[in-house]
């Protein structure tokens, strides 16, 4: 269908670019290789909605990442709810402060 490595012809992405998204992510092991400028140009021919669409998912994909390794981090560490709670007031109060100070030079 597409040379792996090359460029897409533009006239090839504008009628498959939902199958191809379908496809790229199929379990049953097919697979398109693209190179990062060539998902980018693909995105660039999306239009607002869906490329919004695809904002948000890579931006959930990145949260979830991030979150799995902080869970990894993290999973050894025994703490109880009463050492999160002292510790969530310690910093509310902190800044709470910071706000009240702000707050207080805004005011002169």
């Amino acid at each position: 269908m597409f040379e792996v490595g090359g460029a897409v012809p533009a006239q090839h992405v504008a009628h498959k670019l939902p199958y191809l998204w379908v496809m790229a992510f199929d379990r049953s092991g097919f697979r398109i290789d693209l190179t990062p400028d060539q998902v980018v140009e693909l995105a660039k021919q999306l239009p607002g909605k869906q490329k919004l669409e695809l904002a948000k998912a890579l931006e959930r994909e990145g949260l979830l990442t991030r979150l799995e390794q902080i869970m990894a981090a993290l999973k050894d560490v025994d703490i109880d709810e009463e050492t999160i709670r002292k510790e969530v007031e310690i910093v509310r109060a902190k800044r709470y402060a910071a706000w009240k100070k702000k707050a207080a030079k805004s005011r002169r």
